[in-house]
């Protein structure tokens, strides 16, 4: 009966499922936003933005709890790494489990960078799971993304699943994505981020978050998304060889989500700098 519930929760709360999205360790505490002067890995599979430095390299591992059912569990891996004026990363996911439903997901990205404008490419591969031997179903499609930093502002924008991909032939295709990221860098102590996504056939969704440093080796963040609407918020503590982060959002009606996540940075030369 738990998992009856559980499927038909699938059906109808379609954001549950990310789809083509990496799940990001901060998203839900931030509004769904993304600190592009502070991206990480995830930010970077999903966006193209500037915020990494030359040379640096970055690993995290995470898992995700939507509103306490294991049925609905998502783990992540994603790294990334910045060469001169060009970032590459990659991510892997599982959402769900796979002797009930399951989603994985594989996705690359590339960027360039170029004075305070940033280019870049996404490639994604998915792999549907269904228990009881109903069988696997794939489907990969490709998404570009553009960022630009100026004064105390960044902002990106991404479009995603750009060819409409179709796990089955004649079946419901992935809409396409648009997502506008912003990020206002106030005193050195915090900053403020929005974001809207547009999707076919679907209400745009909104998001705002502030993020506040508490010290030199702790951050807080919060913030509040729509679609479905959740309030949240968050703590990313530095640790000698990078940083542990843990997100909780809370819906009206379904209950609390969590996010954990361990995060592995390495050394880095400078920042990226005007030169190509």
């Amino acid at each position: 009966m738990r998992r009856t519930l559980n499927i038909l929760l699938l059906c109808t709360l379609p954001s549950v499922v990310c789809a083509f999205d990496v799940y990001d360790s901060r998203a839900g505490g931030l509004g769904r936003g993304v600190l592009l002067s502070r991206p990480t890995a995830v930010n970077l599979v999903n966006t193209a933005t500037d915020g990494l430095s030359r040379g640096a390299g970055m690993f995290e591992a995470g898992y995700y709890r939507r509103y306490e059912l294991a049925d609905l569990d998502y783990l992540f891996l994603a790294g990334a790494w910045r060469y001169r004026q060009m970032t590459m990363a990659m991510a892997a996911s599982q959402f769900g489990k796979t002797d009930f439903y399951a989603e994985q997901l594989l996705k690359g990205a590339v960027a360039v960078h170029y004075r305070r404008l940033s280019l870049g490419m996404m490639l994604s591969a998915m792999q549907v799971q269904i228990g009881n031997g109903y069988g696997n179903f794939r489907a990969a499609t490709v998404g570009f993304a553009g960022g630009l930093s100026a004064m105390k502002f960044t902002a990106a924008l991404s479009s995603d699943n750009l060819t409409r991909p179709r796990l089955i032939d004649g079946g419901v295709p992935y809409e396409a994505t648009h997502t506008l990221l912003v990020e206002y860098h106030g005193v050195e102590a915090f900053s403020f981020t929005g974001r809207v996504r547009v999707e076919n056939q679907r209400k745009p969704q909104f998001g705002l978050g502030q993020s506040i440093r508490l010290s030199g080796r702790s951050v807080f963040f919060w913030g509040v998304g729509t679609g479905p609407v959740e309030y949240g918020g968050g703590i990313e503590i530095d640790i000698p060889f990078g940083a542990v982060t843990y997100a909780a959002t809370i819906h009206p009606v379904l209950g609390f989500s969590h996010t954990v996540t361990l995060v592995w940075k390495c050394r880095h030369d400078r920042k990226g700098g005007d030169d190509f």
